[in-house]
């Protein structure tokens, strides 16, 4: 699975496993991700401990709630 044969659509790539198409989350996607739970964990936010582990829980759960179809075993 190569970044050259990924097509994208709303976030997803598409790509082919033994003859069927599977879905994964997009590279772009995923860096886009891993730079907004930096944000949110980062010290200097000024967010004390409660309302950072709420906004990553709020974060987290509808990354994973929009992207359920995919393909994620090895990403989370």
């Amino acid at each position: 699975m190569t970044e050259e044969n990924l097509n994208r659509l709303l976030g997803y790539s598409f790509y082919t496993s033994k003859g069927k198409f599977e879905l994964c989350v997009h590279p772009k996607s995923k860096f886009k991700m891993k730079t907004r739970l930096k944000d949110l964990t980062g010290r200097s936010n000024g967010m004390g401990y409660e309302r950072r582990k709420q906004k990553l829980k709020e974060y987290i759960g509808g990354w994973t709630g929009y992207y359920h179809l995919a393909n994620m075993k090895r990403f989370l």
